[in-house]
């Protein structure tokens, strides 16, 4: 009876083990920019950004005070993503606290999108989803 209650329990484990190390889901969209927001009257020197399990951080060299800079990636797009960004005010990095990547308010025909991330001074970035075209016109302006 207790060796029948040891491999329940130890198969429960499992099951919950493999229930946390799930493969996300991909959602058919692709990541094709990632823009930054300076709020700052400081340069950053460099910043980088990681969206969920992706080997392949997207960067940038230098985000000027108060503007926003977008760049060129090809990503999957997955549900429920975890953005960790680091930000370079010299050789030191500077942390800033992961946020979860929410679905876009406005859907894409294209399935293309830009992550922007607001930063705060102080506080997690504000990451939104937006179709690409709203990203390129606003830039353009």
């Amino acid at each position: 009876m207790i060796s029948k209650i040891k491999i329940l329990f130890h198969c429960c484990i499992i099951l919950v083990w493999c229930g946390c190390k799930s493969t996300p889901i991909p959602t058919g969209d692709r990541l094709v920019s990632v823009s930054w927001v300076n709020p700052t009257p400081m340069t950053l020197h460099s910043i980088e950004t990681r969206v969920g399990d992706s080997n392949a951080p997207v960067k940038l060299d230098k985000l000027p005070a108060y503007v926003e800079v977008a760049t060129e990636t090809n990503q999957p797009l997955y549900e429920s993503s975890l953005i960790k960004t680091q930000l370079f005010t010299g050789k030191t990095p500077i942390e800033v606290p992961p946020v979860h990547l929410e679905p876009p308010v406005r859907k894409s025909p294209e399935k293309e999108y830009n992550l922007r991330i607001q930063l705060r001074q102080g506080l997690p970035p504000v990451a939104t989803l937006e179709p690409i075209r709203l990203t390129r016109a606003r830039l353009a302006e």
